[in-house]
């Protein structure tokens, strides 16, 4: 490939975008098409050129991926992976970056979850070296590769993950910014399905210090710390705790009976065992009896 090939590659990409841009979908994948097989044919063998070779396959594969054509732009991304893996490529850490979280999250999309987990850490790794690396991409990477691998009960790597997105917020927004806490809650419930409730209620006590003071008493995010933690002093045995947090856990999900009525009926059975389990079988009763009038209304509606 000659520098006025790869030229006209760059100038064929920015058409593609201009024509996506302005609506012209078949126009600008019949200039793609073009560029594509230019590139594969003059660039195969020309390392010198791999970046350019490389930004025009992650451009065609994300207008791809805009338009639902998900097969092509997996197939796109595929062949970018297998450039950046050639003996002799030399592209730079955004690039690999750039194109391994766009990848990452495609197959995230797809549901294929053993592709995700490579490439978001291998990305993360690409933008810790930059000089200003992207802090939201980080968390958000490592946060989500931490849920996966929780999901697989591999709870080692899950902390480790969520320890990687904890600490990336915490340097973007401060300690006490909502996504410092949505990261704190999912530790929580890491340490809890982990058997380790004391670790479990001090990361779900920081999430809700920083959502009472960021959110209103009523919000949903509120509910879901007073529930966790409801559930963490029941297993520690700890009963004023774990009733109060049930009574606001309960209390918030009952203002919002249509979109929560599922989680309530949970919150409210536990509450009622913790109930039973300490000899107050009346209060136990009196509350199945308001959760099962409350959620007959809802279920009436539906």
């Amino acid at each position: 490939m000659t520098s006025g090939q790869a030229k006209l590659i760059n100038v064929l990409r920015d058409r593609v975008q201009t024509l996506f841009d302005e609506g012209k979908i078949e126009e600008a994948f019949k200039i793609a098409a073009t560029a594509l097989e230019s590139a594969r044919r003059n660039g195969q063998n020309d390392k010198e050129y791999a970046p350019e070779m490389l930004a025009l396959f992650c451009h065609i594969a994300a207008l791809r991926k805009k338009r639902g054509d998900v097969e092509e732009a997996e197939g796109l991304y595929a062949e970018a992976l297998e450039l950046s893996k050639q003996e002799g490529v030399e592209l730079s850490h955004e690039d690999l970056g750039s194109m391994k979280h766009a990848f990452g999250a495609l197959c995230d999309q797809l549901g294929k979850e053993e592709d995700v987990i490579p490439l978001y850490c291998e990305a993360i790794e690409h933008y810790k070296l930059l000089a200003d690396p992207p802090l939201t991409d980080i968390a958000n990477m490592a946060n989500n590769v931490g849920m996966i691998y929780r999901n697989q009960t591999k709870l080692d790597l899950a902390e480790r993950c969520y320890d990687v997105a904890l600490q990336a917020f915490e340097q973007l927004n401060g300690p006490d910014h909502l996504t410092v806490a949505t990261v704190c809650n999912n530790l929580g419930g890491l340490y809890w399905a982990w058997r380790h409730p004391e670790m479990a209620r001090d990361m779900h006590l920081r999430a809700l210090k920083i959502r009472r003071e960021m959110l209103s008493d009523d919000h949903p995010d509120i509910g879901q710390s007073a529930c966790n933690l409801a559930t963490v002093y029941h297993d520690l045995g700890d009963f004023d705790k774990a009733s109060r947090n049930y009574e606001r856990a309960s209390g918030i999900l009952a203002k919002n009976l249509n979109d929560n009525w599922e989680t309530y009926e949970i919150v409210t059975q536990n509450y009622a065992d913790l109930l039973n389990e300490h000899g107050q079988e009346g209060r136990a009763k009196k509350l199945l009896g308001k959760t099962e009038r409350l959620l007959e209304k809802i279920k009436a509606k539906a």
